[in-house]
């Protein structure tokens, strides 16, 4: 039996050759006004000096618990594997191209304490470019408890933000309580490309997400394409293939979220009308061969976008006066 306490924050941070950034991304995390956490980093077979670097700064913070993979199992396997080692009441992902502000930890966790309703909770997020220019301040102002819209609009935003552009899609890097997180299907589940939109949708259909309407993490956006970032992986190949990949990754999302433990069978109808969501949000790129094909897929997405926009606008219609 371990003597060591349970921490309350587990930080999962999955890495392949991330040299050129992870001092800043740990540097950050160790910087954290909230100590009581564990930092899980799992190396994916990294070819830089990427093992270099954390093990001297494990030499210095046994906070730190470096795995190393025999093989690349893969992007999406090595986020679900720092997920399987955690111990933490809450849990977080970490990517070595982002950094995180002081109060990161501290602010979303006060917020959970206090709020049991919350399943997690993020704040707003700075974007940057792999240069450290900044794009735009992402905020999510319809999170409780600013604003509101339940579950079935929450899945809706993610699911349609490749196009309304309101990216709620990176509530995947919130801070969640970890029974939540683990009771849903794993990341690998969605071989898709862009899957975190659709492995967000279970939880977005299930747990509410507050917010702390304040910039907290900086996020690195990256221009470089999929196929090239992760070559040889599902999303890398399909970003490649046929011109129906956005349809095939949209649809996708039906038997995952019909699997998922945490989705409640009385919730089935709702995940058509977030395929629906995820088919508008790709909706002019959905057959990228044959230009004649664009008018007849996107005609009756139009009118499924209307149905799920009247559903939601009476949910929110009925939601009770604020205090």
């Amino acid at each position: 039996m371990s003597t060591h306490p349970r921490p309350r924050l587990s930080i999962g941070f999955p890495v392949r050759n991330g040299e050129e950034t992870i001092r800043r991304a740990l540097d950050s995390l160790l910087a954290q006004t909230f100590t009581d956490f564990e930092l899980i980093v799992v190396d994916n077979v990294s070819t830089d000096s990427t093992m270099e670097i954390l093990e001297s700064y494990r030499d210095l913070n046994p906070r730190i618990q470096i795995h190393q993979n025999p093989t690349n199992i893969g992007q999406q396997p090595n986020f679900d594997k720092v997920i399987s080692l955690a111990t933490g009441d809450y849990f977080m992902w970490a990517s070595a191209d982002d950094a995180w502000e002081p109060t990161f930890a501290a602010s979303l966790i006060d917020l959970l304490d206090t709020s049991p309703q919350f399943e997690a909770a993020t704040g707003a997020i700075t974007r940057i470019t792999p240069s450290n220019q900044i794009v735009d301040v992402i905020r999510f102002p319809l999170l409780k408890p600013l604003g509101g819209g339940g579950k079935l609009a929450n899945a809706l935003r993610i699911a349609a933000g490749y196009s309304n552009k309101k990216r709620y899609h990176l509530l995947f890097y919130s801070i969640f309580r970890r029974d939540f997180l683990t009771r849903g299907l794993p990341y690998s589940s969605v071989q898709t490309v862009y899957p975190d939109r659709t492995f967000m949708c279970q939880y977005a259909l299930t747990g509410e997400f507050g917010y702390v309407d304040q910039p907290l993490m900086l996020k690195t956006a990256q221009i470089e394409a999929i196929s090239s970032r992760f070559s040889g992986e599902a999303q890398g190949v399909d970003s490649d293939s046929a011109p129906w990949r956005l349809t095939r990754s949209s649809l996708a999302a039906i038997p995952f979220l019909l699997r998922s433990p945490i989705v409640p069978w009385y919730k089935s109808p709702l995940i058509f009308l977030v395929t629906a969501a995820l088919l508008w949000g790709y909706k002019f790129q959905l057959y990228t061969g044959n230009s004649k094909w664009r008018l007849p897929v996107t005609l009756p997405l139009r009118m499924l976008r209307r149905v799920a926009r009247v559903i939601v606008r009476r949910k929110i219609r009925r939601l009770p006066p604020p205090a």
